[in-house]
């Protein structure tokens, strides 16, 4: 009599997903931004979300910008999360020019106290046209402004001033000085550990980067004057 062969079936067990709430950091009241659907919470861990800045704030003039978050980790059942950038969205920026007026913009690096590496990009809109001399005034001193103020706060405390808008309007009144302006924006504002092109990796831009970064940015605003 032959023996019958039992035919022995694996089975893979799949692993439950659920979903865990992603919140907020306190900066932004430790509100819920969003849930993910994952094995388990320690998996999100490193993933980055956008949020429109007006969930937040519950602001209607913030609807135009979006907050960037890192998950950074797990608190019971919840992800934490931490702020690593800030931009506006193009539709808007192209909505601030208008004619008879200039646009001045630029990127400048800085570090905080703490050591944190951050790219801030602006846009200033003046209230008429300026020459290319009082252009280099403005693009100076904003720089100058944006330097000192970073090098006192840690990136938090800076991204809690742009996004309240805490220091926008002393900066924009002392450029007023220079000249009168329309808008001053922030375009963006990212952390080094975000890993975007543009930022410093491992060390802190010397003077004469600081320097060339923006004589290379004047030399973009006489070229594109040229070609106007």
């Amino acid at each position: 009599m032959s023996k019958q062969q039992k035919t022995k079936v694996s089975r893979i067990k799949a692993k439950k997903k659920a979903w865990f709430p992603i919140i907020s950091p306190k900066l932004f009241g430790s509100k819920e931004m969003g849930e993910t659907y994952n094995v388990s919470a320690k998996n999100a861990v490193g993933r980055t979300i956008k949020v429109n800045l007006k969930d937040l704030t519950g602001d209607i003039k913030d609807q135009n910008a979006y907050a960037n978050f890192a998950i950074s980790g797990v608190e019971g059942n919840s992800l934490k999360t931490e702020c690593i950038g800030y931009e506006l969205t193009p539709s808007f920026i192209k909505r601030l020019v208008r004619k008879n007026s200039d646009k001045i913009e630029g990127n400048f690096y800085f570090k905080t106290h703490k050591n944190e590496y951050l790219t801030v990009k602006w846009l200033i809109v003046t209230l008429n046209k300026v020459n290319r001399s009082l252009q280099t005034q403005i693009r100076k001193q904003i720089n100058s402004l944006l330097e000192t103020e970073v090098e006192k706060e840690d990136f938090t405390s800076f991204m809690g001033n742009l996004v309240y808008k805490k220091s926008h309007f002393a900066m924009k009144k002392k450029l007023s000085k220079i000249y009168p302006l329309k808008e001053l924006v922030f375009r963006m504002v990212i952390s080094k550990s975000t890993g975007k092109e543009g930022i410093y990796q491992g060390k802190s831009p010397s003077k004469e980067e600081k320097g060339e970064i923006a004589e290379n940015e004047v030399q973009e605003e006489e070229q594109l004057a040229m070609q106007a």
